[in-house]
């Protein structure tokens, strides 16, 4: 995971290009990272104007900065597609991860390979230093998109990684699912984001800032 912090900014919203999902629950920003998204209906006030008629999290419109521990307000209807991975990883980069559960690693790739709309959420802890872990939320559109928001805690400060969008066919995912061991294919695929990451692929939905209001 790299650490490049950049000047917060929020994309431009263009109209939304799928028809979502059936889900009819909202993730909110200020919700807890327990694994199971706090629920709500975004069909009044400011969240409806900013991003209004979105059945599924499908355009960068579905984000913006709040003040919570996910650093970001989500505005469009979500649920959790599957269980929490949780695993404890190598020094701050959090790579080799240990003590993931199949079950959930499989469903996570799942869930991404077969665009169902819903929601896959990972924390991981560092080996090396206790007060450092990181929470990865990948929000499925139901039409060939996905949205990765990544929030580090170091103690002081939270670093915010920022949102992405990538199109899930350039991630390769069906390499990481023929990996032999489900800790060998949780890697592959949080590795497989960490490198588009850091070759600046997709749009960028909200910019990495240590200054996000978290």
């Amino acid at each position: 995971m790299t650490h490049r912090l950049l000047a917060l900014t929020l994309a431009a919203c263009g109209p939304s290009t799928g028809t979502g999902g059936s889900s009819t629950t909202a993730t909110s920003g200020a919700d807890t990272t327990t694994g199971t998204p706090t629920t709500g209906t975004p069909t009044t006030g400011a969240s409806a104007e900013v991003c209004p008629n979105h059945a599924a999290v499908d355009d960068c419109c579905c984000f913006r900065p709040f003040e919570g521990n996910l650093c970001v307000e989500v505005l469009c209807p979500t649920v959790a597609s599957c269980g929490l991975v949780q695993g404890t990883c190598d020094g701050n980069f959090f790579t080799t991860c240990k003590g993931v559960q199949a079950d959930e690693v499989d469903c996570h790739l799942a869930t991404l390979q077969a665009d169902e709309p819903g929601t896959v959420i990972w924390q991981l802890q560092s080996s090396a230093f206790e007060e450092e872990s990181l929470e990865v939320r990948v929000y499925v559109s139901g039409n060939g998109d996905v949205f990765w928001l990544g929030v580090e805690q170091t103690g002081d400060p939270v670093l915010f990684h920022g949102v992405r969008r990538y199109s899930v066919a350039t991630l390769n995912l069906s390499a990481c699912a023929a990996e032999p061991t489900p800790e060998a294919r949780f890697d592959c695929m949080h590795d497989a984001f960490n490198k588009a990451n850091a070759e600046d692929l997709g749009e960028i939905c909200l910019a990495p800032d240590s200054d996000a209001p978290c």
